[in-house]
């Protein structure tokens, strides 16, 4: 059995988070991936 894996990067926009969105979508495929960014309206 093979679980359908999925992921939550959540993204400010910097190097950082940006980069792990990358390394999620290269490892899970972007269908799987969703990136959560917040207004906080700064």
């Amino acid at each position: 059995m093979t679980a359908n894996r999925k992921a939550l990067v959540l993204c400010s926009g910097g190097v950082d988070s940006t980069t792990l969105l990358a390394q999620a979508v290269a490892k899970y495929g972007a269908e799987n991936v969703y990136a959560l960014s917040i207004s906080y309206g700064q």
